[in-house]
């Protein structure tokens, strides 16, 4: 489980990174997080914790393959598109150490 929360803290770092970078100019960006925050914290177990993590993950996944057609601009679309693979990657990465397999 060690390497789970390295793997987190490095995926927070990242998303901090893609929310600067996907910020509109001119716009502040919303850190409206805590409903999501809130649950995860309130789940005991590990194994159920990384669970709920994984859903919204892929969650986030399907969002992210929805809006990348509709995305005109190249350089927002590949920002876009590699926020889908790194949530893939923790999503699998979560799986493989913490679900039953």
């Amino acid at each position: 489980m060690a390497d789970v929360a390295t793997g987190a803290r490095r995926r927070g770092a990242q998303l901090r990174a893609d929310r600067r970078a996907a910020q509109a100019p001119g716009r502040d960006y919303s850190h409206a997080t805590g409903e999501f925050y809130g649950k995860a914290v309130a789940i005991k177990g590990g194994r159920e914790r990384i669970g709920f993590l994984v859903r919204g993950l892929k969650w986030a996944i399907r969002e992210f393959e929805q809006a990348l057609p509709r995305i005109a601009d190249p350089e927002v679309k590949k920002l876009f598109a590699g926020m889908r693979e790194r949530h893939a990657r923790s999503a699998a990465a979560c799986e493989s150490v913490a679900l039953p397999q």
